[in-house]
């Protein structure tokens, strides 16, 4: 494969191309934004793409025209649509509340830990160097299958329903990998730690300045300092012997609860918490601070993806695998109480509609689902003159 590829990691890079070339030709294929053309008097143009993108005329298509033309108008008398003006309204912010904790408990959650230390994970779960390469590849197809679930689920379930489920399955799959590595570190074998090197095989895998030494014979198994390129005593003990962030003397059924974990998590991230905060950040704000309260959240997001990818190693070392992901299922479950008490539904509203779901009045019966807020708006506005003539 590529990794024994010489300079096979540029292989690997280019390949990313492909994927981008195909999305570039769909995006070819995609019609403008029905708002956009409103904003630029061309209300035929915006009937048909609503068209092409529901599917068909009918009495729904002309309702969300009408609701986007009324939407276009009041936008252009709302302001200038900066973060000062955003925070200023109330609803506006308490969307751009619940708008930067979804973004931030995607990120809280650890997906991108899993993501970025995949085959580090898969290497302390016990799986020798080649085989935690491969084993990564399956995870991420998990993943794969996971967002397509989610492109099934939705339309037909709704975005508070699927997010809220989503992360519900988080909980007890990271509380699951954690309960894995607990166990992992349970059944391993105790070893004679050299210097400041750990006694149990589980914990020299972990550590990063030892690895596992076969001595054989009466020595037996040992922690010795060392690193990837093999131990600091070299005759004492020889390349053959040495195996860094590896443990072959332990058990491999914890590894493979891990493993399983790993595929459980992503399987059930893809589907709600993958999407849904990018969905329904797309749609909580009011079209005049929707640029400037997008990119807030989006910040915020990538700010929670640093820290975590910057500090999931450092707390393996300081509160070992399984309270790192004990820590991870708890910021989760505590982020599924806010958004169960706060987040409304937007299955179904025109985006015009959804400012209003943040007033307080009108919380509670947003959260009950997106049909109620739909049938209040629906007949609000009628067709733009023009287009009403025209299907005459």
């Amino acid at each position: 494969g590529f990794s024994t590829t010489p300079h096979g990691w540029r292989w690997m890079l280019g390949l990313g191309a492909v994927p981008a070339a195909v999305q570039f030709l769909g995006l070819l294929m995609l019609p403008e934004s029905p708002r956009w053309l409103v904003r630029q008097d061309r209300q035929r143009d915006a009937l048909d793409a609503l068209v092409r993108l529901r599917g068909g005329m009918g009495p729904a298509v002309l309702n969300e025209l009408a609701e986007v033309d009324k939407g276009a108008r009041e936008t252009a008398s709302e302001g200038s649509g900066t973060l000062i003006e955003a925070l200023r309204d109330p609803p506006v912010r308490a969307a751009l509340w619940i708008g930067a904790s979804l973004q931030a408990a995607q990120q809280l959650s650890g997906v991108n830990s899993i993501m970025y230390y995949t085959a580090s994970i898969l290497r302390m779960a016990g799986f020798s160097r080649s085989d935690s390469i491969w084993l990564s590849a399956a995870v991420s197809f998990c993943n794969f299958l996971g967002s397509c679930i989610g492109l099934r689920l939705v339309e037909t379930t709704g975005r508070r329903q699927l997010l809220l489920g989503s992360l519900a399955l988080v909980v007890l799959l990271l509380g699951a990998l954690g309960g894995a590595f607990y166990a992992a570190v349970a059944v391993s074998h105790d070893v004679h730690g050299e210097g400041a090197c750990p006694g149990s095989c589980f914990g020299c895998s972990l550590d990063e300045g030892c690895g596992v030494c076969d001595g054989g014979g009466a020595q037996g198994w040992r922690c010795v300092p060392g690193d990837e390129d093999g131990a600091r005593n070299s005759s004492a003990c020889p390349g053959s012997a040495y195996d860094y962030q590896h443990c072959a003397a332990d058990p491999t059924w914890p590894g493979w609860l891990i493993l399983a974990a790993l595929c459980g998590y992503l399987l059930v991230f893809a589907p709600g918490m993958g999407p849904m905060p990018w969905t329904i950040c797309s749609e909580i704000f009011p079209v005049h601070v929707r640029g400037v309260c997008n990119s807030l959240t989006t910040s915020v997001n990538w700010i929670c993806n640093f820290a975590v990818a910057m500090t999931f190693l450092t707390l393996q070392g300081a509160v070992t695998p399984h309270g790192t992901f004990a820590l991870y299922a708890g910021l989760a479950l505590a982020y599924w109480a806010f958004f169960y008490a706060r987040l409304p539904e937007t299955k179904g509203v025109p985006l015009e509609a959804v400012p209003a779901l943040f007033q307080p009045q009108r919380g509670g019966a947003a959260r009950r689902g997106s049909d109620e807020g739909f049938v209040a708006v629906q007949g609000a506005a009628e067709p733009p003159d023009d287009v009403e003539e025209e299907i005459r």
